[in-house]
């Protein structure tokens, strides 16, 4: 009777063990089950990114190829010196190109490495153009040295090349000025109006005894005018000098001692320079002025 019990007893566990197997056996394949449909959860979700991005690509660049993406005009605005090829072609943006602007945030990025070139704003206009808003660094003549430079308002200098600039006679050539000079008189320069630059053919060393730093300006229209350095920004006043001058004088003398701007003779001035040179004594111009009795050839400038 015991034995009868005991193997009664055996059955139900080993019936209590298989039970418990198979439920494992369940639990471990429904557990499988489950990462099998959150993999593909997550495959289906990856396919459907990709077919996204794919999509979004190929539209892209049916429209790049497309003539609807073609550069129709480039506008180049608020360049000063700077001719458009040149900033075109720093831009890299033309009538040839076969979309009408990618990535312009790039492009601006890149013309800003230009020493020429102080800011830029590329932007799409209408009917498919592109415009090329400029700020230039100030420049305020060139000269010749070893090579072509411009000068820049800053006083650094930049190696000239054709496609800068088409017209290079439209500013000052500095001729004879040292280095020091012309970085003192670039200062100055870079706050006149392009205007007054234009009307500006040469920039010459000139000194006087009581002054070394000056300055002369040789004009387009035949005027010289002699300032000390700091006084060049009389010259935003030019125009209203030679207007209201009765002088036949050709030289303008800038007394910025007096804020006055003087009539002078050419030949005058220029001895003064040469006996300068020479080391001798030499006056200011006005006080020979007075003494040779030209006083009234003395135009008052209201310049502040």
């Amino acid at each position: 009777m015991e034995i009868d019990e005991k193997i009664k007893e055996v059955q139900e566990t080993d019936s209590e063990l298989e039970a418990g197997k198979k439920a494992i056996e369940e639990t471990l394949e429904q557990e499988k089950t489950e990462k099998k449909l959150k993999r593909k959860k997550v495959i289906q979700s990856r396919l459907l990114i990709v077919g996204i991005i794919v999509s979004i690509v190929g539209i892209f660049l049916a429209y790049i190829i497309s003539p609807f993406s073609n550069v129709r005009s480039v506008k180049v605005i608020n360049n000063v010196f700077l001719s458009e090829d040149y900033i075109k072609k720093s831009a890299g943006i033309s009538t040839d190109s076969e979309f009408v602007l990618l990535f312009p945030m790039v492009k601006e990025i890149s013309m800003k490495t230009d020493p020429l070139i102080k800011d830029v704003d590329i932007r799409r206009g209408a009917n498919h153009s592109v415009v090329i808003d400029v700020k230039e660094n100030d420049i305020v003549g060139y000269r010749y040295d070893q090579s072509m430079d411009l000068i820049l308002g800053d006083g650094s200098y930049v190696t000239f090349k054709s496609e800068y600039i088409s017209n290079l006679s439209l500013l000052p050539m500095f001729m004879s000025v040292s280095d020091e000079k012309t970085k003192m008189v670039a200062e100055e320069m870079k706050d006149l109006d392009p205007d007054v630059l234009y009307r500006i053919a040469e920039v010459r060393d000139f000194a006087l005894s009581y002054d070394e730093n000056m300055i002369k300006f040789v004009m387009e229209d035949g005027y010289k005018v002699y300032t000390t350095i700091t006084g060049s920004n009389f010259l935003k006043d030019y125009l209203s000098i030679i207007k209201n001058t009765g002088s036949s004088h050709k030289c303008i003398y800038f007394d910025t001692e007096n804020n006055v701007a003087v009539m002078r003779s050419c030949e005058q001035l220029e001895e003064l320079y040469q006996r300068h040179l020479h080391g001798d004594e030499t006056p200011k111009p006005e006080d020979t002025a007075e003494q040779e009795g030209t006083q009234e050839e003395t135009t008052e400038e209201t310049h502040e």
